[in-house]
């Protein structure tokens, strides 16, 4: 099954190296390994934010990374966090500009309603 072709020529397994390598390189890791168990299928186990998590298949553990992962950053949305270096130096000049003043319009809004005091 993992010798199976794509429409690109390579193999599932080689389709799914290729998928972990990349998500290994996004701003926010996503880290997804496959771990055989003998007499059984793969276990795959993915980490991203401190969150984690485990499936039987490529698919949905790559579904469940990105819906838990997507799930943080909007919980974590309500105040935007100052950009970390290592984002802010793969993100354009725009998209800073950008994400500064929604951070600080999120916190105008909270100072406006009284939720935070001078910060």
């Amino acid at each position: 099954m993992d010798q199976e072709e794509t429409q690109g020529g390579h193999s599932r397994g080689e389709l799914e190296m290729e998928l972990i390598a990349m998500l290994r390189q996004l701003a926010i890791p996503v880290i997804i390994t496959r771990h055989e168990n003998a007499g059984f299928s793969a276990e795959y186990q993915w980490e991203a934010l401190h969150l984690h998590g485990a499936q039987h298949s490529f698919v949905e553990v790559l579904q469940d990374a990105l819906i838990q992962t997507m799930g943080m950053l909007l919980i974590m949305d309500q105040v935007p966090l100052p950009l970390p270096p290592n984002l802010r130096a793969n993100m354009s000049d725009e998209n800073v500009r950008w994400y500064e003043a929604r951070r600080e319009r999120k916190l105008q809004e909270r100072r406006d309603l009284g939720f935070l005091e001078g910060q």
